[in-house]
């Protein structure tokens, strides 16, 4: 669940490019996954959550890829049936993923006009006390083709908002909490998370809407919302 917005001439062309390959990389994906066995699928997810974790992709030589291969083939071994293990039905499936997540990094970024804040202990908007529900829902209206929309008008008034309250820094009880809720929610990297890099993502983040409004404002057109 979040707040999604969406500038529709930038997001639209993008949609109509991207999407179709993006779909097209999901059934290859599932194509792969569908005929491997559950040992290569727990591989494929223990490296896939390596390369989320690191931003790198998978080194195939490297000692740590080996390691996770060589303990799912012997645990397919130890099944109380047998199991072939295929190094090479790992290696599709995480080359699979990366294409997906291409194409998905691709559809929802901020070059694509869009914008996203979770609601959960990762909402930006809510640190600098304002509430996407409270404050911007209030302020939308139905635009041309039925969706609710933030006009001109309202997305500078939240702009100048935005602008005028800096991101506070969090703290060490602020923090932890959401160290802990990306660990119940067994996020890749939540053990890793230090206070330093909890304030640079809501920072970063308020850099983005304010660019994300100002693109909008500077085109004179309405922001689809989502809430």
């Amino acid at each position: 669940m979040g707040a999604d917005l969406y500038i529709g001439s930038v997001w639209d062309k993008t949609e109509r490019k991207t999407k179709p390959k993006f779909e097209a990389a999901v059934a290859e994906r599932d194509a792969h996954r569908g005929a491997a066995n559950e040992c290569e699928k727990l591989a494929a997810s223990v490296l896939n959550a390596m390369v989320e974790s690191t931003g790198k992709p998978i080194a195939w030589e490297d000692p740590g890829t080996k390691g996770v291969l060589n303990s799912m083939a012997e645990k397919s071994r130890q099944e109380l049936t047998p199991i072939t293990f295929r190094p090479s039905a790992v290696r599709r499936l995480v080359q699979a993923q990366a294409k997906v997540n291409k194409h998905f990094n691709s559809l929802f970024s901020e070059k694509s006009g869009y914008f996203r804040d979770s609601y959960n202990e990762w909402n930006m908007l809510n640190r600098l006390g304002i509430s996407w529900w409270q404050d911007v829902a209030k302020m939308l209206v139905v635009g041309s083709d039925g969706c609710e929309v933030l006009g001109v008008e309202a997305a500078t008034a939240i702009l100048r908002r935005i602008e005028a309250t800096p991101m506070r820094p969090l703290t060490p009880e602020e923090v932890k909490k959401i160290v802990d809720d990306n660990r119940n929610a067994n996020l890749a990297g939540a053990e890793s998370e230090s206070p330093g890099e909890v304030q640079d993502f809501y920072v970063a983040k308020r850099e983005e809407l304010i660019r994300f409004l100002k693109r909008a404002i500077k085109l004179k057109e309405p922001i689809r919302c989502s809430l």
